[in-house]
């Protein structure tokens, strides 16, 4: 069995980008805020192929709900696009991906999570 034959998974992925902010707030010029970091509405990348498996799952008692920490490992091949804070789409969820690891200059693994009230 090929590692590529062992991605069944399919995700897609998107790029977060800065933007400068519109305008000052309270006295301070826009160029020395921070910038608005967002995601695009189309996928940067679509369809790539990927594995999941999952790591830790935690349901925290908040106010005023609960919320569930869900964090997976993903592998992607070396050739995908993948960058820290990139948002990936799977199973109609959305994780943010952690700081990826090349291993051995032939995949990337990387931990996403996802945080949400339930």
């Amino acid at each position: 069995m090929s590692y590529q034959q062992m991605l069944i998974h399919r995700c897609d992925i998107y790029h977060e980008t800065a933007q400068p902010p519109p305008a000052g707030r309270f006295g301070i010029p826009a160029d020395k805020l921070q910038p608005v970091f967002s995601y695009p509405n189309t996928p940067d990348e679509e369809n790539v192929p990927c594995y999941f498996t999952e790591k830790t799952q935690q349901l925290i008692q908040e106010e005023p709900d609960q919320t569930v920490y869900h964090s997976l490992l993903v592998h992607f091949p070396f050739s995908a696009d993948i960058r820290m804070n990139d948002k990936i789409i799977w199973q109609h969820n959305s994780y943010i991906l952690k700081l990826p690891k090349k291993i051995r200059h032939h995949h990337w693994e990387v931990i996403a999570v996802r945080d949400e009230s339930l």
